[in-house]
């Protein structure tokens, strides 16, 4: 990829962050972090190894866990998720089945 297509995803993920309102529920923060990671075009368009895919699926857990905080019915700062985040990240168990490729996406 050309630095400017990579310029171009970079910019789009930060106009997502840039367009959030300063604090709102975990489950909007957690979309959020979803459509970012989409705009610089993670995890790309190439076929994901299986240690890769399960990796992917880890984390969509993750984002289910960081929704769930919406119970506490307590808008939060992007700093706050983002240290939430990286707390369930350490937290969550990931243990890959078997190596390989898959055509998973």
């Amino acid at each position: 990829m050309p630095v400017s297509g990579l310029l171009a995803h970079l910019e789009a993920g930060l106009a997502v962050l840039q367009a959030q309102p300063r604090r709102q529920l975990p489950s909007l923060w957690g979309a959020a972090l979803q459509a970012t990671l989409t705009a610089v075009n993670w995890p790309g368009q190439r076929s994901l190894s299986s240690f890769e895919y399960q990796a992917i699926q880890a984390l969509d857990k993750v984002f289910q866990a960081l929704a769930a905080l919406d119970a506490l019915e307590k808008n939060m700062s992007l700093a706050e998720i983002l240290s939430r985040l990286q707390e369930l990240c350490r937290e969550q168990i990931y243990q890959p089945e078997a190596e390989g490729r898959c055509n998973c996406r």
